[in-house]
């Protein structure tokens, strides 16, 4: 993949778009913009597989609106971050599909969660350590993302979208869960890839 940017980047500056000096930069957000299309690539994939495309796509853009304010647990490499990923959302494919929680437990669960959630502050990690003001920025955009969670969740109930409450509510016990294993690993010497 570096081959490839360093191409691209190399012809923008033989084109006159960039300077010299911006080469690695250009060269980062492509090697950056590349990966996130291919993890799109295998999340639609999945999704596509399991005959569950807007689903997965919902679930995926709940669970990373919190995610990315919530903090949690960090991997070490891309690698088994994109690997865990997949994982997780092919799980909770096979647990929607499947039925096997009561939506009762579910939204128990839920609603427990999302106290949570609200109650904790980010949580960094040594893989992504965060400073004060950082801190206080993401529990900032974590609490208004919350409240908007709030609002989708209590639009779906109104208009009784179950299949959306299910997975609004199985974001939410997943980023929790992510959160509470994101505490626990923060201090820890893993010899494994967290």
């Amino acid at each position: 993949m570096q081959k490839f940017t360093r191409i691209i980047a190399n012809t923008l500056v033989k084109e006159k778009i960039i300077d010299l000096d911006e080469v690695d930069i250009y060269i980062y957000g492509l090697e950056t913009l590349f990966q996130y299309l291919f993890i799109a690539f295998l999340i639609l994939t999945l999704g596509t597989i399991n005959h569950f495309l807007l689903e997965t796509i919902f679930f995926t853009i709940c669970f990373l609106t919190l995610r990315r304010y919530a903090g949690g647990l960090h991997l070490k490499n891309d690698h088994f971050c994109i690997l865990f990923s997949l994982l997780l959302i092919q799980l909770m494919i096979i647990l929607v599909k499947s039925d096997t929680v009561s939506i009762n437990i579910l939204e128990f669960l839920a609603c427990v969660s999302y106290i949570y959630i609200y109650l904790s502050n980010p949580i960094d990690n040594k893989n992504k350590p965060l400073d004060n003001e950082e801190l206080v920025y993401f529990k900032n955009k974590l609490k208004l993302s919350l409240y908007k969670y709030l609002f989708v969740f209590l639009f779906c109930v109104i208009f009784q979208f179950k299949l959306l409450i299910i997975m609004l509510s199985w974001s939410i016990v997943i980023n929790a869960l992510s959160l509470s294993l994101g505490k626990f690993f923060r201090n820890r010497k893993s010899k494994l890839f967290l």
